[in-house]
């Protein structure tokens, strides 16, 4: 049988459905897939272990810092009746409750001892690699609006490559391509055709304004686009002779 780490992080991987038949269900909306052990013992001999989906594992309201929150989780591995914590998901209309078997282990699957973790913000999981991090996971019931936490290794190295090409891509995503379109001009001609057709009232200046407003930001597009072109060009060939020196 296989080793319960408290403090880990687990995802069910196998036929869950031998023990939970209604986990699956398409109505269920009370699960992540998300699993922390805890280990009930008592003063009648009680000594079991359940996992506990996350989105109906309950979490003192002190413990959600996350340092806190690890600490916590280690604590249920302890000789101590968690009974209060044990029955919550009898709470829920589909209880995700499972008790650790010889038969049950294997259908879990260790994520992440998050001892070995730390959180981290949406944009730092770009500097590392996809091994290290833990996206949008969810550590208790509707974490973080329901977008849950991001989490990578405390022994992650940053990968600059990784971090100066995600910085260039907020910079270029910044940059704003002025565009009038074609469709645009087209409804607004049209509408022209319509006025002068009934003899209407308009400001015709206004109308040139956005024609050769338009004309000039085709012109700077095309200009900024080949310009776009011509130093990646220059770039590729500067590091190229540098790479062969």
């Amino acid at each position: 049988m296989k080793e319960i780490i408290f403090g880990g992080l687990y995802r069910a991987i196998g036929q869950i459905s031998r023990f939970l038949p209604n986990y699956w269900d398409r109505l269920n909306d009370q699960r992540y897939n998300y699993w922390f052990p805890i280990r009930v013992v008592d003063d009648k001999g009680t000594d079991k272990t359940y996992m506990i989906d996350t989105y109906q594992f309950e979490i003192p309201y002190a413990s959600k810092e996350f340092n806190k929150l690890v600490i916590f989780l280690k604590s249920l591995g302890e000789e101590k009746d968690n009974s209060w914590l044990a029955i919550t998901p009898y709470n829920y209309y589909y209880s995700a409750r499972v008790e650790i078997t010889k038969n049950s282990i294997d259908i879990f699957e260790l994520v992440a001892n998050l001892e070995d973790y730390q959180m981290c913000n949406d944009a730092e999981t770009r500097y590392y690699n996809k091994e290290d991090v833990l996206n949008g996971v969810m550590l208790w019931n509707y974490q973080r609006n329901g977008r849950g936490c991001n989490l990578k290794r405390k022994d992650a190295k940053t990968r600059y490559d990784y971090k100066i090409q995600s910085l260039i891509n907020d910079i270029l995503g910044e940059i704003n391509e002025p565009n009038i379109y074609d469709y645009d001009i087209k409804k607004l001609l049209d509408i022209e055709k319509e006025a002068i057709k009934i003899g209407a009232e308009y400001n015709k200046s206004k109308v040139e304004y956005i024609l050769k407003l338009q004309k000039y930001i085709n012109r700077i597009k095309k200009n900024y686009l080949r310009y776009k072109s011509k130093i990646k060009e220059e770039i590729l060939e500067l590091c190229k002779g540098s790479d062969e020196r």
